[in-house]
């Protein structure tokens, strides 16, 4: 009452007082009848803004993104808004209590390639209004490195051997590729789909030796492909390859190579041998008969030989 026909209301209305308020005023200057008077005063609460970002603005399938909101008073207004915001990219949501100062974060994951949007609603308060806000991030194919492991590191020519292969993915990606792996031995190949991760094909090798596999993984729309190699050894029994018989004639110096196929390369040992014939194992799957037939040695000779590398 300001004591010449006016009267002042202020104050600053406190966190939590928004609201309509009813006041009755009266005036009154001891001649009738006094001046009554309803007045009304309304309290709004404060206008917010949502800020939201994302850590990342391009990461991989699987990708841990961090996406964090910070809500402020419009204007020239103080104070640190309270409640909570959700996020949501559409499909999926997580609503946040905001922390001391106004901020809320969640982790998003997502698990194809795209672009996403995503929107952070701020629920308003006693004193603050709510507000949203919308960022992006982009998520492109998350690399892949492929893993190929025989089961037997050594068979025999005829059995086969099963190729198992599985491609994984690199971080930061995770996930699990799907599609289909690619084996090759170089002259045989197989095609086959992706199953909990993992791809098997059998081969069948005919001709001793190492065998190498290349495996390949084709990638789908949200991995990339990759490659690797694997190899594994075919045992094959040996065989002499090289003829049966040969001349020879006394004074002359004779040689003959005995060849053989088969893996690994076999040893070879004759018996039966003259004394004046030499037998000499190379130690590369040959072996070679030499000697200069002396006189009186002219006639028919039966040696026998033997290649062996251990595998019957």
């Amino acid at each position: 009452n300001n004591g010449n026909g006016t009267a002042t209301i202020s104050g600053t209305p406190p966190a939590g007082s928004a609201g309509v308020y009813t006041i009755s005023i009266d005036a009154f200057n001891g001649t009738n009848p006094d001046a009554p008077q309803t007045f009304t005063l309304t309290v709004s609460t404060i206008g917010s803004t949502t800020a939201v970002t994302p850590a990342l603005t391009n990461v991989v399938t699987g990708q841990n993104d961090l996406v964090t909101a910070t809500v402020t008073p419009t204007g020239q207004n103080n104070g640190t808004p309270t409640g909570s915001v959700t996020f949501s990219d559409g499909t999926k949501s997580y609503t946040v209590v905001l922390d001391g100062t106004g901020t809320a974060q969640a982790t998003f994951v997502e698990g194809a390639v795209g672009t996403y949007t995503i929107t952070a609603t701020y629920s308003g308060d006693a004193n603050y209004t709510g507000s949203s806000s919308t960022t992006t991030f982009t998520v492109a194919q998350a690399s892949t490195t492929t893993g190929a492991f025989p089961t037997n590191g050594t068979v025999v020519t005829g059995q086969s051997d099963t190729i198992t292969a599985s491609p994984f993915t690199k971080a930061p990606g995770t996930g699990v590729p799907t599609g289909t792996i690619t084996f090759s031995d170089g002259t045989t190949t197989q095609t086959v789909a992706l199953v909990n991760g993992s791809a098997q094909a059998a081969f069948t090798e005919l001709v001793g030796g190492p065998h190498t596999v290349t495996v390949t993984y084709s990638g789908d729309a949200n991995y990339t492909g990759s490659s690797t190699t694997t190899s594994f050894i075919v045992d094959q029994a040996p065989a002499i390859t090289s003829v049966g018989s040969a001349p020879a004639n006394v004074g002359a110096p004779f040689s003959f190579t005995v060849t053989t196929t088969g893996y690994p390369a076999a040893s070879l040992i004759a018996t039966g041998l003259p004394a004046w014939l030499t037998f000499t194992n190379n130690g590369n799957g040959t072996a070679s008969i030499s000697a200069t037939p002396p006189e009186g040695s002219a006639g028919v000779y039966t040696i026998s030989i033997d290649a062996f590398n251990g595998t019957n």
